[in-house]
């Protein structure tokens, strides 16, 4: 759920000066060599275990196996420790802030903070987003990939999804938005079909993505969403497949990348690794023209732009 507004109007303002980076800091060659050595070390053992625990336990079912593999795997990534992620990938976060902040502010004085209309209420305006798509494109942003599913008309009018569709019209072979596999039933049983974005948004060579992954019989991802298709069937007529939504991102951003060995999400660290922008500081003139350098900040990067607030629970 969104932070209730606070008592005071301060603006959550940020300077290059004195951000506090989360993201974890190199280590000498010397600390690297003894975390490698440590971890074949822990590898062994935790094969070992594996392999004991698995030939115990296979007598109870294949969802018992696949338990301990994925604890033994979890288990493997916490002692590991977090990993310095790239720096050309950045979250644009739809956050607690950036939820109640604009609204307070807009409700406080309309013409004041006007450049924040299309956020006054949540879910935001379909224009919002097509504000922040055109701003970042023309920031130099290598691409923008938008984990929110268009899949129906605007509550705020028919206009409201015309000024989206322009930006994606003008800028589109650089966006990715995002698909989704849902669940239906009728009275032949239950199917999975693909929910995507409306028509009229996937115009100007815009790139579609599913954002599913396949959950795990302990109910947690571990899985690469490349994976989730393949768990439909080939028989199922009601579902065409599409790439994943990473897949789909990197392909915008003409990224070549390795295919990944084997299924496995080998995660980077735990949240708040890769670098997060509160989503409405893209709006905020005093944001914009400082830390994130009239949009210098976005050149030549990939954005993700999907929500972190507590009500989402992502």
């Amino acid at each position: 759920m969104a932070e209730e507004p606070t008592s005071t109007l301060t603006k959550n303002y940020v300077s290059a000066a004195n951000r506090h980076s989360s993201k974890p800091t190199k280590v000498t060659s010397t600390a690297s060599l003894r975390q490698s050595r440590w971890m074949v070390r822990l590898g062994h053992l935790l094969a070992g275990a594996w392999v004991m625990g698995a030939a115990v336990v296979s007598a109870s079912g294949w969802e018992v196996v696949q338990l301990l593999e994925n604890q033994v795997f979890s288990g493997f990534m916490q002692v590991r420790g977090p990993i310095v992620p790239p720096e050309d990938i950045v979250i644009l976060a739809i956050d607690d802030q950036s939820i109640s902040v604009p609204e307070q502010y807009y409700k406080t004085d309309p013409k004041q903070y006007a450049y924040l209309e299309t956020l006054k209420s949540f879910p935001y305006q379909r224009a919002a987003y097509g504000q922040v798509i055109t701003k970042l494109i023309k920031a130099g942003a290598r691409s923008v990939a938008v984990d929110v599913v268009f899949d129906s008309a605007s509550s705020y009018g028919a206009n409201d999804d015309r000024q989206l569709q322009a930006a994606l019209q003008k800028y589109g072979r650089k966006v990715t938005l995002a698909a989704i596999y849902e669940n239906s039933e009728t009275h032949q049983g239950y199917f999975t079909q693909l929910t995507d974005p409306q028509q009229m948004f996937r115009t100007g060579s815009v790139s579609i993505g599913s954002v599913n992954f396949p959950l795990e019989v302990d109910g947690k991802v571990h899985r690469l969403a490349s994976e989730f298709p393949k768990l439909l069937g080939e028989d199922n007529l009601f579902s065409k497949k599409r790439l994943s939504f990473g897949e789909a991102a990197l392909r915008a951003a003409q990224v070549n990348y390795p295919r990944p060995k084997g299924d496995r999400i080998y995660f980077w660290g735990a949240a708040g690794t890769f670098e997060q922008i509160p989503f409405w500081h893209v709006f905020d003139p005093e944001n914009w023209n400082t830390y994130l350098q009239q949009g210098k900040f976005f050149k030549d990067k990939i954005v993700l732009i999907g929500a972190t607030d507590k009500l989402n629970n992502d």
